[in-house]
């Protein structure tokens, strides 16, 4: 029986392991988010229970959105954490429309700008990502 816990990097029935690229450090995914032209940040359903040194995962998103101009869309409740701190120009969309949406090469973005060159995950539980 196995346990009801994911271990980072863990192989299992999903394609995470083999399609996404799980980053060393938080100076590898600054460099990838400013090499960006249109970056876009997902925000996961868990990013306000996971703690950083200066708040939480919603938080630190919004210093990313403050120092770089990347698009952040908030999947499940998420967007409402984010209204509550002031924060107005915010997306909402489910997590699997997103994905859907990412793939398709004549999405246009959320904002209507054109697709996006790099997408960040964070905040989701790991089967998602």
């Amino acid at each position: 029986m196995m346990s009801g816990k994911m271990i980072l990097g863990q192989t299992a029935e999903i394609p995470g392991p083999k399609k996404a690229i799980i980053l060393p450090s938080a100076e590898v995914a600054a460099t990838m988010i400013k090499k960006a032209k249109r970056p876009l940040l997902v925000v996961g359903s868990e990013a306000n229970k996971i703690a950083t040194k200066d708040g939480d995962l919603v938080d630190s998103a919004i210093r990313v959105m403050k120092n770089r101009k990347i698009t952040i869309v908030a999947t499940a409740h998420l967007a409402m954490e984010f209204r509550k701190r002031k924060v107005k120009q915010i997306f909402s969309m489910p997590l699997m429309n997103l994905g859907d949406r990412l793939r398709d090469p004549q999405w246009k973005g959320l904002d209507g700008k054109g697709r996006y060159d790099l997408a960040v995950f964070t905040g989701l539980p790991y089967y998602f990502e």
